[in-house]
């Protein structure tokens, strides 16, 4: 009887996609064009902007032009003027340009698993989209065969045809619940991939989460607060390393020309000409300004370390959480499809029998596969849960 119904949902499913020319859409094909979702890719304006500070952060300091008048007489003796053209040049010292390439890149880094978590959430949502679709389509299929067999049960009295009549009104009202459910989720993933497929209709193939068990070492390295606050981490680094850096005295470089003016003064009167002017300025450090710094870097970079370690431990204790949650579904679901396996098996001896119970036994078949159905859907929404955390369908 199982396989039955199972060949009876198959063929119904092929014979509605073939009349509404559906086209079987795989999870990976669906989240492929998901990934690529117009309000996905408009969301990398933080990664582009921090790619182009990457590019800001390897410009090193200009050159300064200067030029004036060094040493104007302002006595009206006739001194001579010192008119002054020249270039200063600052050389980065304590490898300033480097650390600075450094901690731009790691914001490229902290952008893009910002990028991710939205991206996860967005697809979390189509996938749950996809499994409900799927779902409603199985759910159909087994509603409408089950209409078959009650219409086929045989009543011998008025009392029990009368219950089989409300019986079946009452799983034609659920059944057209379920079609307009379904029609209006497969409009919805039909905009979702529509920027792919264009005008193709599609529909599910398959569920999105199998029976497969998910490493939970696995998944708990790829949590995404994990990864996060990793990158974080290697942020205030490279941000510590900049500022140390920072503190190192550049040297600057200054080769410049100056004429010196006639000078007709009385006393002692001198010819014009050309002087040149090479200097090196090397900042003095006074203050204890660098030793309270390193004192707020050590600090931070304390908290973060910390944080870390917090991060770590609620990861793995949400993971343990979660997948111990699938696990009880699972097992759950697993008893209710034994369940179904017993009922079958008694409907099918009824059935020889010609029992006059037959039709509360097809409705109380009907109550173990909403049963069913109920913990599937928790089910597919704690690995929902577990996929926008880590981002895995599979293990």
């Amino acid at each position: 009887m199982r396989y039955y119904i199972i060949g009876c949902i198959l063929f119904f499913r092929i014979g509605i996609l073939s009349a509404q020319t559906y086209t079987p859409l795989s999870v990976e094909d669906f989240l492929n064009a998901v990934s690529v979702h117009p309000e996905i890719t408009r969301q990398t304006d933080d990664i582009k902007l921090a790619q182009l500070n990457v590019e800001i952060a390897r410009v090193s300091p200009d050159p300064v032009l200067g030029f004036g008048n060094a040493s104007g007489d302002i006595s009206g003796i006739n001194m001579p003027q010192q008119l002054f053209i020249g270039i200063e040049h600052t050389v980065e010292m304590g490898r300033k340009r480097m650390h600075r390439v450094n901690y731009a890149r790691q914001q490229v880094a902290v952008a893009r698993e910002e990028h991710t978590v939205f991206a996860n959430t967005f697809k979390r949502d189509a996938l749950l989209a996809f499994q409900e679709c799927w779902m409603l389509e199985q759910q159909i299929h087994e509603l409408e065969q089950h209409i078959k067999n009650i219409q086929k049960v045989i009543v011998l009295d008025s009392a029990l045809a009368i219950k089989r009549k409300l019986v079946q009104y009452e799983n034609e009202i659920l059944l057209d619940d379920l079609r307009e459910s379904y029609t209006g989720v497969l409009d919805e993933l039909q905009i979702l991939v529509t920027h792919v497929y264009q005008t193709q209709s599609i529909a599910p193939d398959t569920c999105v989460w199998s029976d497969k068990n998910t490493s939970e070492e696995i998944a708990i390295d790829r949590h995404y607060k994990i990864a996060s606050n990793k990158a974080m981490l290697d942020l205030v680094h490279k941000e510590i390393a900049l500022a140390a850096s920072n503190r190192t005295p550049d040297i600057s470089f200054t080769l410049g020309n100056n004429f010196i003016t006639q000078g007709t003064n009385p006393g002692a009167p001198s010819p014009a000409y050309n002087a040149i002017t090479a200097m090196i300025s090397i900042p003095l450090k006074f203050s204890n300004i660098r030793k309270a710094e390193k004192k707020r870097d050590a600090y931070r970079l304390q908290v973060a370390q910390q944080e870390d370690v917090s991060i770590l431990d609620t990861a793995t204790e949400e993971i343990m959480q979660l997948l111990a949650t699938i696990e009880k579904k699972s097992s759950s679901i697993r008893q209710i499809m034994e369940l179904i396996y017993q009922q079958e098996k008694l409907i099918t001896m009824m059935q020889t029998q010609k029992s006059t119970l037959l039709l509360y036994e097809f409705e109380q078949l009907r109550d173990y596969h909403e049963m069913r159905w109920k913990m599937y859907e928790e089910l597919t929404n704690s690995k929902a849960e577990l996929y926008l955390l880590t981002g895995m369908l599979y293990e």
